[in-house]
């Protein structure tokens, strides 16, 4: 989803720039749609991750408890999925600080409800790996059928799908070293898994510095001077 995103915002960014808000909207709906597609065989995958597990040799209380976290996890799915849309959406406006106080705002949110719903803290009941999940919220999406271009579609899937399949392989070689780590011990793979989550969050920053790069560079090559792109 994030490599998707990541290519569709250089797409969003340069029709902004050139001032085609309609194709913006024709982007961001059919994105809206492939992702919703691509959903599916996420969800059936997570549904089955304990078996899956099972099989490359993961010790059986992991497997259960990862395949419990995966199916609750199914109650987010979607709705994560569409908010990365609408953030790229927003970010190729160059609309980032009511995104940026949402995520703040839902940090603190998500380590009140997740702790509390989690170990009984805060007055909440103790309800396991299922509070983690227990305050996520689906939400509506209506469309019409007038965005399918072909065009559209062939400018969306040319620019995502090199973009996906590559953040694909990347996960993929993570999801090998954290295998390897299951199968020596549960010890080992708690400390993988937190140096892990330490390397993502210490990383964080250069992620945002490279969308805002492909944002700023989008709307000046939608606007027309290639000088002011190659500033950026």
């Amino acid at each position: 989803m994030q490599g998707f995103n990541g290519g569709m915002n250089s797409l969003w960014s340069q029709a902004f720039g050139a001032r085609n808000f309609h194709l913006v909207g024709e982007y961001t709906l059919l994105t809206s749609l492939l992702v919703t597609v691509a959903c599916v065989p996420m969800a059936l995958l997570w549904s089955n991750l304990d078996s899956l597990l099972l099989r490359v040799g993961v010790v059986e209380q992991v497997t259960l408890l990862a395949g419990q976290y995966g199916r609750l996890s199914l109650l987010w799915l979607w709705s994560r999925s569409m908010f990365q849309v609408l953030s790229s959406f927003y970010q190729a406006q160059n609309i980032v600080l009511p995104t940026a106080a949402f995520d703040v705002l839902m940090v603190f949110f998500n380590c009140f409800f997740a702790v509390g719903f989690t170990f009984g803290r805060f007055g909440l009941p103790e309800l396991g790996f299922v509070g983690v999940h227990w305050y996520h919220r689906q939400c509506s999406w209506l469309w019409d059928t007038l965005f399918l271009d072909k065009q559209i579609v062939w400018n969306l899937l040319s620019v995502g799908i090199p973009l996906a399949a590559g953040e694909l392989l990347e996960n993929i070689q993570l999801s090998v070293l954290t295998f390897f780590a299951a199968t020596i011990g549960e010890l080992q793979l708690g400390t993988h898994s937190a140096m892990m989550e330490l390397f993502y969050f210490a990383t964080s920053p250069l992620y945002a510095v490279i969308g805002a790069s492909v944002t700023r560079i989008g709307n000046h090559l939608g606007a027309g001077p290639l000088a002011g792109s190659g500033c950026c």
